[in-house]
């Protein structure tokens, strides 16, 4: 994966645990549990997917 593109899946990874702790910011002031389960879900599935992304670009020497 070259540089522009890790960069542009760490912003959109970013914006989408945002979008995420709003919604669920949102959802448990509603008392919403489903919701407020499914956008923690969300933040702790796209953590993994960054952590992983920031790994393998470790592993390949683009990042220190």
């Amino acid at each position: 994966m070259d540089t522009d593109s890790a960069a542009e899946r760490i912003v959109k990874g970013l914006n989408v645990i945002r979008g995420e702790a709003s919604r669920l910011d949102s959802a448990r002031a509603e008392g919403k549990s489903f919701e407020a389960k499914l956008a923690l879900k969300t933040i702790k599935d796209e953590c993994f997917d960054l952590r992983r992304l920031l790994h393998e670009l470790q592993d390949a020497g683009r990042i220190d």
